[in-house]
């Protein structure tokens, strides 16, 4: 597990219910402006196109994301961040 760096990370590709979205399938979907934005304070914005963006705080020794009490853990691969929310994954890259 790589360590993340501050900065706002696109959405790259995403796995839900067994099917894999690329980034034109997204950009055909109207998602592909989907980002999260790593603040070097241990902060962080999340914009998920069409929904409310979302705040929390990130725990990089921890390897999790925090908003309104509920955690999710995260991975990170060189430029990517991964994520697993309500069984699907979403891959941000920088």
């Amino acid at each position: 597990n790589g360590e993340l760096s501050a900065g706002k990370y696109m959405i790259y590709s995403m796995e839900a219910e067994g099917m894999s979205i690329n980034q034109s399938m997204l950009e055909s979907l109207g998602l592909a402006d989907s980002y999260i934005e790593f603040k070097a304070d241990g902060t962080f914005v999340m914009a998920l196109t069409d929904e409310e963006p979302v705040s929390g705080t990130y725990d990089d020794t921890a390897k999790t994301l925090t908003v309104n009490g509920e955690s999710v853990d995260y991975t990170v691969s060189g430029n990517k961040v991964s994520l697993d929310i309500e069984g699907s994954k979403m891959i941000f890259a920088k």
